[in-house]
């Protein structure tokens, strides 16, 4: 997370490990922040989407349990330009008719945010964090994540197997600018890893 703090530059919020909790997010103002970067596991429930979560540590004192769902998400005050969910299966949900899909992206979406990217599968670890890199040294180009992705496949060839990257997909604002600005960043660990899924149990 500090590379990709470090390619954002400017006014930078990063917060790491047992600080990134749900209730120290909640508690900034939202609002000003023109970009957020998760890193953290997602627990997605295909019965039920709106309990769907990321997953933030627990602090001594907190009131919150560290489930931030899919409901809750769309009482966040955003005017963010861009989330990027950095997790496994965030962009995964049940098919909601015209609605499209019930997903967290969704959520993200209706709370404010103009675009959102995250991954309708597994994210592996090593090959998430370089097109994450990639994509935010892109960032001001239109087709950032496109560009992104070719330039893991031109760094690791046959490596690169479309399995590592192609899950990304941009939702929203189909240019996924951003004005510049704050930027928050959190995670639970270095890499982005697979959290467990939610069985239709409330958290």
């Amino acid at each position: 997370m500090a590379d990709i703090a470090a390619i954002t530059g400017g006014d930078t919020v990063l917060l790491t490990g047992g600080r990134a909790t749900e209730g120290t997010l909640k508690a900034l103002p939202l609002s000003r922040f023109r970009s957020l970067h998760f890193a953290i596991h997602t627990a997605i429930d295909q019965e039920f989407p709106r309990r769907s979560a990321l997953l933030f540590p627990q602090a001594a004192g907190e009131t919150d349990d560290g489930f931030l769902q899919a409901s809750e998400i769309l009482s966040l005050p955003l005017d963010a330009d861009l989330v990027t969910l950095s997790s496994c299966d965030a962009g995964a949900g049940q098919p909601e008719g015209i609605a499209g899909m019930d997903t967290l992206v969704q959520s993200f979406l209706l709370a404010g945010a103009r675009s959102v990217v995250a991954s309708i599968w597994a994210a592996e670890d090593t090959f998430t964090a370089e097109l994450m890199r990639n994509f935010y040294r892109n960032l001001r180009n239109a087709e950032a994540l496109t560009v992104a992705k070719r330039q893991l496949i031109a760094t690791y060839g046959p490596n690169a197997q479309p399995y590592y990257w192609a899950g990304f997909r941009l939702f929203g604002d189909a240019s996924g600018k951003t004005t510049g600005g704050q930027t928050y960043a959190a995670t639970r660990e270095e890499r982005p890893r697979c959290g467990a899924r939610n069985n239709g149990h409330d958290r």
